[in-house]
């Protein structure tokens, strides 16, 4: 796709100049009050191309409200490079950040400045020029990888996403999830948007009771959201009928209980999403699948084993292509040359594919763990563990490298229910090898951003305890 973000918006302010396009706890734009928005800030910014070099580069620091969608826009109606930085970043972390991406300033688009040099005066460039953007991941292994995306290939998987969707104009999008990350950027915002939606942003972390009073005041007809929340907003759920007729869950392995405890409380059977960082949209699952995480949407290709394999092997790690120009990381070229290969990018994922094309992930590379020789997938003991009726959230992971602990443990989140209990519960599901060395229970598990289980803060607290 060889238009702008910025163009489609121009084009649904000309067909549906009142339609609202964003709207946050405080502000709603229409789509010409959008468009104009982006034109008036990309002026204000008064940046200037530079023929002949690379875009220059602008961290922003990216919540989710309508005012930081409209700056990640001007800056690329600028001909600037954003790249969308967590609002919650340590000063250390966007210095890192900063000479990763080697980027020119850091804005916050709450105090509307640059943290870093001026912006420098000139005119505006075409607006059909497209550059760059960047996204930050942290993997598997924690470390962060500043990702390179085109915008072209972006809007043309994320096209394909809201085609194969059936995203309508008359649709309300609702945004759960902060929109620096991969899955609600291009689920939400950017396959909303170019599908004249109104894309509705709820604060992060969201409140499940505030979430749901949301629910029923907007009605959306489109959720993106992560397995988490989805549990815990079960209890919550206005009665209002139907939920939303799509609701899209990723990010974390949906299990079976949550699918079928969101059916009967919303009416709405979620739909499993696959997507990366590195490569914005893969697949989108039927309703009700929690098998798998479905079929490849149109212009997104998928193998299992390298490229270079001649074989067709049943198992192995997901590889993906998508359209256009290939993603690459900022500042860490021997990485970009591991991980891209002729176009494909190796997810370290682990999964098969079915005869009928849909995708089932079995776990990560990564996150194997090695027991006296035999391994043990942390998915499939976590899954034992959520089939338990008193336990509410699991992590399954070994210790932390230079760690002293052997092993690997099991941090569950359950009520009325005791270590041996559990114990005895596993025992009769699994092979011996597979029963964590450890249980720790706690009355909840520590979230990220995204509502992913805190790793890290689990572990320090295990060891200062």
């Amino acid at each position: 796709m060889s238009e702008s973000l910025y163009a489609w918006i121009r084009r649904w302010a000309e067909l549906r100049p009142t339609a609202t396009a964003l709207v946050d706890g405080h502000l709603s734009l229409g789509y010409r009050a959008l468009a104009e928005a982006v034109e008036r800030t990309a002026h204000g910014l008064d940046v200037p191309p530079v023929p002949g070099h690379v875009a220059p580069r602008w961290g922003v620091l990216m919540g989710n409200t309508v005012a930081d969608v409209v700056l990640v826009l001007a800056l690329a109606r600028a001909g600037l490079a954003p790249v969308l930085l967590d609002p919650r970043s340590t000063p250390d972390e966007i210095a890192s950040m900063t000479r990763i991406a080697r980027l020119s300033g850091v804005l916050n688009p709450g105090a509307a400045s640059a943290r870093s040099q001026p912006l420098p005066a000139g005119p505006l460039p075409a607006a059909g020029r497209l550059a760059p953007f960047g996204l930050v991941t942290s993997g598997t292994n924690g470390l962060p990888k500043v990702v390179r995306r085109d915008w072209a290939s972006t809007l043309t998987v994320c096209a394909s996403f809201a085609d194969t969707a059936g995203y309508r104009p008359d649709d309300v999008v609702l945004c759960t999830t902060p929109l620096h990350h991969s899955y609600a950027f291009g689920i939400a915002l950017v396959s909303g948007l170019l599908s004249g939606a109104t894309v509705a942003l709820a604060p992060t972390p969201p409140s499940p009771a505030d979430l749901a009073n949301w629910i029923g005041e907007l009605r959306p007809t489109v959720i993106q959201s992560v397995p988490f929340l989805y549990r815990v907003l079960v209890p919550r759920l206005p009665s209002v009928g139907n939920i939303a007729r799509l609701c899209v869950s990723a990010g974390e392995r949906l299990d079976a209980t949550t699918a079928e405890a969101w059916r009967e409380a919303s009416g709405t059977s979620l739909s499993n999403h696959y997507g990366a960082t590195e490569n914005a949209v893969i697949t989108l699952a039927d309703p009700g699948d929690v098998e798998s995480v479905g079929r490849t949407v149109p212009g997104v290709r998928v193998r299992i084993g390298h490229p270079g394999n001649t074989g067709r092997p049943t198992e192995g790690e997901v590889w993906v292509r998508g359209p256009g120009r290939h993603s690459r990381y900022w500042g860490q070229s021997a990485l970009t040359r591991e991980t891209f290969t002729g176009g494909w990018q190796r997810t370290g994922d682990w999964g098969t594919l079915l005869p009928d094309g849909r995708l089932v992930l079995t776990g990560r590379l990564s996150q194997r763990l090695s027991v006296a020789g035999r391994k043990v997938d942390p998915v499939e003991v976590e899954a034992v563990l959520r089939s338990h009726p008193q336990v509410q959230d699991c992590l399954v992971t070994g210790p932390p490298a230079g760690s002293a602990e052997s092993g690997f443990f099991a941090f569950v989140a359950a009520s009325g229910v005791g270590e041996l209990e559990l114990r005895r519960y596993l025992a009769a599901r699994l092979s011996a090898y597979k029963v964590p060395t450890r249980l720790v229970l706690r009355s909840e598990l520590p979230r990220t951003g995204t509502n992913k289980v805190h790793t890290a803060r689990l572990w320090r607290e295990l060891m200062t305890s």
